[in-house]
Order: structure tokens, then sequence, then C-alpha cells
């Protein structure tokens, strides 16, 4: 069987920012041979014509997200980015190697 999670993408709560309207979905499917997932979806929302970085955070819930989450101690995000276009939009497809999907359960995107 293969392992698929979501995360449904909003702003942090309390944020007063300019991107309030960020939202889209990124589906994390375990990929093989692994240890890795691949990370595939759409955001919204953004700010125009820039590129991003984006990782699982060490906290469990968006109030206190914390830092990246890395179940070894390796920062395995620091290479992981999307770019946006003139809408502020961003098509994620990425795979991140030396994570599983176990290692970041509970924990926030």
């Amino acid at each position: 069987a293969i392992d698929i999670a979501s995360a449904i993408m909003a702003p942090y709560p309390d944020y007063a920012g300019p991107l309030t309207a960020v939202e889209g979905e990124i589906f994390v499917v375990e990929s093989l041979p692994g240890p890795a997932i691949y990370l595939q979806g759409e955001l919204t929302g953004l700010q125009q014509l820039t590129t991003a970085g984006i990782h699982v955070h060490a906290g469990t819930d968006c109030a206190a997200a914390g830092d990246y989450f890395s179940a070894s101690g390796v920062d395995v995000w620091s290479d992981i980015e999307y770019e946006t276009d003139y809408t502020g939009s961003a098509h994620v497809s990425f795979t991140v190697p030396g994570f599983t999907l176990a290692a970041g359960a509970n924990h926030v995107l």
C-alpha cells in the first residue's frame, strides 16, 4: 500500500501580514525506494514572482509551529524551494530524501 497524507494550507493563526489569502493543498506520498517523501500541490495568494521554501515544522500545530522538523537532526529541507508566478500561485512538486511520513506524523507543513 502507498501511504498518502495531505495538508490544507492557510495563513498562520493571528497572522497580520500582507499574505492573508494564502491557500492550497499539498499531497505527501511516501516515495520508494526510501526513505523519502514526494510533495505535490498548488498554492495561491503568495507573493508574486518570488522563490520560497517549504518544510515540515517541529511543532504539532500552527500556533506553535517552530523551526523545521528533522528526526535525524539533519536539515533535509534546505534545498526545497518553489517559485511563484505573476499571480502569486505556485505548483509544488519535489522529493525530500531522508524523510518519511511516519517521522513527520502530527507535525505541521
